[in-house]
């Protein structure tokens, strides 16, 4: 009788007590989410590299300045390309128009064979803004911006990889058109030509 009293109150016993609940996890313990983030893509590309440009004229979209500047005259100047070291330069200067209404354009191009023209850019851009203003122009290339020169006209100055395009427009006959109008054709003639200018 006695141990069938005793093992009746040990299953009492245990039936009172509440059964124990789980171990709870440290809130101050970084969860494996949070303690390894999912690595994302990168979304950055490797800058372009172009090929030097030899033949300068070529490459300008003479339909589109003809467009509004009139028919293609003679250049100024021929064409022309210089190599210094690693630094391959050209210029064209085309003229658009008749006489009496006629428009001077010159275009230059830098290419460096390694590296960027990064700082190049940077400080022409900081000497020019000792005198002249200088105007952001978002997405084209990997920097851009125009000025307006007093002597020479507008430009518009672009970087983009190991490559520098510098564009200017000059009336040098008859009724002078608007800056403005001039720097939203130069900014479409060299995006234009950035698509077209052969890389490596």
């Amino acid at each position: 009788m006695l141990a069938a009293a005793l093992a009746c109150a040990a299953v009492l016993a245990g039936c009172d007590q509440a059964p124990a609940e789980p171990a709870r996890p440290d809130a101050s313990a970084p969860s494996a989410r949070e303690a390894s983030p999912p690595v994302r893509p990168s979304t950055s590309s490797a800058p372009p590299v172009y090929q030097p440009v030899r033949d300068p004229c070529a490459v300008v979209d003479h339909q589109l300045l003809s467009s509004t500047l009139g028919a293609r005259g003679n250049d100024v100047v021929p064409p022309k390309t210089s190599t210094a070291l690693q630094l391959v330069q050209s210029w064209c200067s085309p003229t658009y128009g008749p006489l009496t209404d006629r428009t001077l354009v010159g275009v230059e191009f830098e290419v460096v064979s390694t590296g960027s023209l990064s700082d190049m850019f940077t400080g022409i851009r900081a000497a020019i803004q000792n005198d002249d203003p200088t105007t952001d122009i978002p997405v084209l290339g990997e920097s851009a911006y125009s000025y307006v020169d007093p002597q020479t006209g507008p430009h518009v100055a672009v970087l983009d990889g190991n490559l520098s395009v510098t564009m200017r427009a000059k009336s040098i006959s008859g009724n002078p058109r608007p800056d403005s109008t001039f720097i939203s054709l130069m900014t479409e003639a060299i995006q234009r030509m950035l698509t077209t200018l052969p890389r490596r």
